[in-house]
């Protein structure tokens, strides 16, 4: 059975180094553990900077895409090529909608619906739908292939390759994908991303009846529709038993930006995880809420560190807190006088 667990919340291009081996497509595989991320549409994978002199015509991008490592980086590109628009990279796009590499045909389909061509869209939506066998190099602990991880997570990706295209044609399959209890937090995370109130009852319901993991990202995606309901769900969970879908919240909170989260924030500095207590300080500084300061200042003998990611001590994430809300005060209609520096 696959027990996927996310390190951070999907959002667009965040990634985490880790120390487990990754195959090609950046996905860290251990035993029958899928450690999948996110975001909004990206995948957890060994982070690393695209040189600064990368190219930028279309066909040296196109080159570059076909040629990428891993699926994150190929994104990247698809990024660069949508920027361009220069749909003359349209003819050769269309045969990667076939390609072997599953992962592959999403990121073309990204870009192919990103230059006006709707078969990358529907190929995407083919690809979450697909739950036919497929070759994997995914192994179970003793060996044997694990087809079925395959096309979980082939479908996973897919499902947040929809959210990037960002057209709500996908909605629909995207509400019955929540039937899927090892898909359907991926599938609220994309709805939820997708802003499209036609989600709402099929979330609430996952809110009133999942388990915690679906009951988080249900709340989360309630939050990005601004169903009233979100918010004040996804603050409840920074009070949930394990500490990682504590943090879950709060970053999750950190994107949504709702004043309304900031007093369960400010409670969370006090949190008994350093990686907690960094996830909610960093919310509070992206909020910008005045209150929070002197929360945040009494944080500054703080110098335990988050034991995921990148460490940072809770002091530091705390004082660039501070910083952040103080520039957002000096730039609002605010005096700058009223907050304490």
């Amino acid at each position: 059975m696959v027990n996927p667990s996310l390190n951070m919340l999907i959002i667009r291009r965040q990634k985490e180094l880790t120390s487990s081996p990754a195959n090609r497509h950046g996905w860290y595989v251990g035993g029958l553990t899928l450690l999948l991320a996110a975001s909004f549409g990206v995948i957890c994978a060994q982070s690393t900077t695209m040189a600064a002199d990368a190219p930028q015509s279309a066909p040296e991008l196109l080159r570059a895409f076909k040629s990428a490592q891993y699926s994150w980086q190929q994104q990247e590109i698809a990024e660069k090529l949508v920027a361009l628009g220069d749909k003359s990279i349209v003819a050769e796009m269309l045969p990667m909608l076939q390609s072997p590499e599953r992962e592959e045909r999403c990121n073309a389909g990204l870009v192919l619906a990103a230059l006006g061509e709707d078969r990358g869209f529907h190929a995407v939506v083919a690809e979450m739908q697909d739950m036919s066998e497929r070759p994997t190099t995914m192994t179970r602990d003793d060996g044997s292939p694990y087809v079925a991880g395959q096309i979980e997570q082939d479908r996973y990706f897919a499902a947040g390759t929809l959210a990037l295209i960002g057209d709500r044609r996908a909605v629909p399959a995207l509400i019955d994908l929540l039937k899927d209890k090892s898909l359907d937090y991926q599938a609220a995370i994309s709805l939820g991303r997708l802003g499209d109130a036609r989600a709402v009852p099929a979330l609430r319901d996952m809110l009133a009846h999942g388990g915690e993991w679906q009951r988080l990202w249900a709340a989360y995606g309630l939050a990005k529709i601004g169903d009233p309901a979100g918010v004040p769900a996804l603050a409840e969970f920074l009070k949930a038993p394990v500490w990682v879908n504590r943090r879950h919240a709060a970053n999750a909170l950190r994107e949504i930006r709702d004043r309304r989260a900031v007093p369960a924030l400010i409670a969370s500095l006090k949190d008994d995880s350093p990686d907690v207590r960094n996830a909610a300080a960093d919310a509070l500084g992206e909020i910008g809420d005045p209150m929070a300061i002197p929360a945040l200042q009494a944080l500054t003998d703080d110098a335990a560190t988050n034991t995921s990611g990148n460490p940072r001590p809770v002091r530091d994430v705390a004082s660039a807190a501070v910083r952040r809300i103080n520039a957002s005060a000096r730039s609002s209609t605010k005096p700058a006088a009223l907050v304490k520096q």
